[in-house]
């Protein structure tokens, strides 16, 4: 089962929003690979079109490299970004990848953000038919 799958099956069942459940997917999957690699630059955004979450890293373009998970050689940075100069600031594709103790995380941090907004709207409810 896809992603995009996963999120669609959520909004049927629970009512919730897409964009929003998708943001708290891709907030899951940030804190999942930020406990795996907290020095790394990282964002997470969901590609529509590949019904994929893809995770990106921020690197220096440097002459020469002494942190992988920070740095990118202007080579590499030129074969990926014709432009790329020394000192600019680029984003790829994390090639980083994370085990079991990390997806617990993601979930936790999913399903916590899920409570908080079931529970607003709950609260939400209630207040409007007490105004009735």
């Amino acid at each position: 089962m896809k992603l995009f799958e996963v999120i669609e099956a959520l909004v049927e069942e629970r009512g919730l929003d897409k964009e929003v459940l998708t943001g708290i997917v891709c907030d899951g999957m940030l804190a999942a690979f930020q406990k795996r690699y907290p020095e790394a630059l990282l964002s997470v955004r969901f590609d529509k079109k590949s019904g994929e979450v893809v995770v990106e890293v921020e690197k220096e373009v440097v002459a020469v490299v002494t942190d992988e998970n920070t740095q990118i050689n202007l080579r590499k940075a030129r074969s990926l970004f014709k432009d790329a100069e020394l000192g600019e600031k680029v984003k790829i594709a994390f090639e980083g990848v994370i085990g079991r103790i990390e997806i617990l995380r993601a979930k936790q941090v999913i399903a916590q953000k899920i409570k908080e907004i079931e529970e607003s709207s709950c609260e939400i409810e209630e207040r409007s038919e007490e105004r009735r």
